[in-house]
């Protein structure tokens, strides 16, 4: 998880820092659940640390796919392909915008602990 946290947060604030101006403004993200977790710990600091503030409406994958198609309007949009995808193709979303910044899933194995070995 905290590999996923790290490349979550790095993609966050590459993307909201490209978009946002000089001045401190008001980022709206629509995010489906799966990457909640992350962004509720990362957004704070990341707040702190730029002085723009972050307004996070999250959701179900689907809930949020009818909402944006139904007009819901943001500056970024966080959530898998399975619901990027039909967005981009719809042009809901910006094409060219997508930035691949996390993957799912363990971030690191652990090697088998080796018996009798000091």
């Amino acid at each position: 998880m905290a590999m996923s946290r790290v490349l979550v947060a790095a993609g966050v604030l590459s993307m909201a820092l490209g978009a946002a101006a000089a001045q401190a403004t008001e980022i709206v993200v629509l995010g489906t659940t799966a990457a909640k977790e992350a962004l509720i710990e990362i957004v704070p600091e990341f707040e702190h640390a730029s002085g723009h503030k972050i307004n996070i409406t999250f959701g179900s994958g689907p809930v949020v796919l009818e909402k944006v198609r139904a007009g819901a309007a943001g500056d970024l949009f966080i959530g898998p392909d399975e619901f990027s995808d039909p967005l981009l193709k719809e042009g809901k979303l910006v094409a060219g915008s997508r930035v691949d910044f996390a993957i799912r899933g363990p971030a690191s194995r652990c090697a088998p602990a080796r018996r009798g070995r000091t």
